[in-house]
């Protein structure tokens, strides 16, 4: 009878011990009020965009590239370190020469050795004909947590014309836009489509408009930092990375809308640029369900392969 005694008031001395010590730390012991949420407005997931880094290894000129794999390092370390993206896109002339094509190796190296993280490459015009070589196809997509990318390198007549080139995939990309109507889109490209910058850049931009799910187009070439908006697509071009201050871009995700900075080079280190700027995603379009009696009466035909088939090996070839 003691034992049970004992054990009965052991419990009472702990209850006792357990509301004095809430007591003492502040914590309340009876409210209605709802335990935290977490935050509603986290980014899904971020990314960084660099353009025109005409990296050369040093086998060229003695001239503004020099240098230039040494200022990639120390970026990639910011990104890896700082920013830490899921992801990082590579907008084109990423080396200096299309004639000194051992430069696409020795940078692919670098890449391999320093980012943490997976990084993908869109062809330049400085770039040439090796680069499908040693970085892969210049046409594809890749999906992130319900965003769309689709990146195409253009079919350069002249590499060192300004407008000489051309968008030689355009009936892929029309494929991979309406077989992807529900989603919204990011397009990958090099020269920009706004401001027209290559030679059917209008009729690009047409199929864009046309397709109505894509919310931004990332390039570069350009060298100068723009924003235009057309069609209610953002078109943004990247500045020129291998040039003073060496900026690159930050983009974090949200399920509302893209965020924008720069970072640049300042008194010797990375910091943030100022200004912020927005992507806000219009409502995602639901494909069109037809109803039973409004289908053509020859189904079967209906289901032959159209016409207008993509080119599976878009990329593979070289220019």
């Amino acid at each position: 009878m003691s034992s049970r005694k004992n054990q009965t008031l052991l419990k009472i001395l702990l209850v006792l011990l357990a509301f004095s010590a809430a007591v003492f730390f502040g914590y309340p012991l009876f409210t209605d009020e709802p335990a935290p949420a977490p935050a509603a407005d986290e980014p899904v997931f971020s990314f960084a965009q660099f353009s025109d880094v005409h990296f050369d290894s040093g086998a060229g000129a003695a001239d503004w590239t020099q240098g230039s794999g040494d200022r990639l390092t120390r970026a990639i370390a910011q990104v890896n370190d700082i920013i830490k993206p899921d992801f990082v896109v590579f907008t084109g002339d990423s080396v200096n020469s299309q004639h000194r094509p051992q430069a696409l190796g020795s940078l692919k190296e670098l890449l391999d050795s320093t980012c943490r993280v997976k990084y993908y490459m869109v062809k330049g015009n400085h770039d040439g004909p090796g680069f499908s070589k040693v970085f892969g196809k210049r046409c594809y997509t890749f999906e992130h947590k319900g965003l769309l990318f689709v990146a195409f390198g253009y079919h350069y007549i002249d590499p060192y014309h300004m407008q000489a080139a051309t968008c030689d995939q355009l009936p892929w990309l029309k494929k991979v836009l309406a077989e992807n109507k529900s989603r919204r889109v990011v397009i990958l490209v090099h020269d920009p489509i706004v401001p027209n910058s290559f030679l059917d850049a209008p009729t690009v931009q047409l199929a864009l408009k046309e397709a109505g799910n894509v919310v931004a187009v990332l390039s570069g070439h350009m060298h100068f930092d723009g924003w235009n908006e057309a069609d209610g697509i953002v078109h943004i071009v990247a500045p020129c990375f291998g040039a003073d201050p060496h900026v690159f871009k930050e983009y974090k995700v949200f399920a509302d809308r893209i965020e924008v900075r720069n970072w640049l080079v300042k008194e010797g280190k990375y910091v943030q640029g100022e200004e912020l700027r927005k992507i806000t995603f219009p409502p995602v379009k639901e494909p069109v369900q037809e109803k039973p009696d409004s289908q053509p009466e020859n189904i079967e035909k209906d289901k032959q392969e159209p016409k207008d088939k993509p080119d599976d090996k878009a990329g593979e070839k070289e220019d």
